[in-house]
């Protein structure tokens, strides 16, 4: 995991331009919460939501992160409650309905919250997607 806090500490360089540390973040997809351990080290509240039993039990254990074990289903996900942030770093692509996962995910911030998505399947069909549907979320 080393190497991948090096690369999420650049991603939390661009997430703190539009969300300073304090605030709610939710990561959808978090795997085994190397993310969020780096963005609660920075000073986030952090929270996140991953299909895997493996990687939740891991982040809840070896982190202590507070990851929930579940297909992201929007509220239902974050009990209700609203966040400054919310991340989905290369989970987009395993949508089936991306355009709907980015309302349910966008369902949960708070009024001027901000949403992060990254991809690197540029030749994928979410790629495309996103580019062209993203204003219409």
């Amino acid at each position: 995991p080393e190497e991948k806090e090096v690369l999420f500490r650049e991603r939390l360089k661009m997430v703190r331009r539009y969300a300073p540390p304090g605030g709610r973040l939710l990561d959808v997809g978090c795997a085994i919460g190397t993310f969020l351990k780096v963005a609660r080290d920075d000073g986030y509240q952090v929270r996140g939501v991953e299909i895997s039993e493996y990687a939740a039990q891991y982040a809840r254990k070896t982190y202590g992160l507070d990851v929930r074990c579940a297909m992201f289903d929007g509220p239902r996900s974050a009990g209700g409650e609203k966040f400054d942030v919310v991340t989905m770093w290369d989970v987009i692509d395993h949508s089936e309905e991306p355009v709907a996962f980015l309302r349910d995910a966008v369902s949960l911030l708070k009024d001027d919250g901000t949403i992060f998505v990254e991809t690197t399947m540029e030749d994928s069909l979410v790629y495309g997607l996103l580019h062209r549907s993203l204003r219409s979320v």
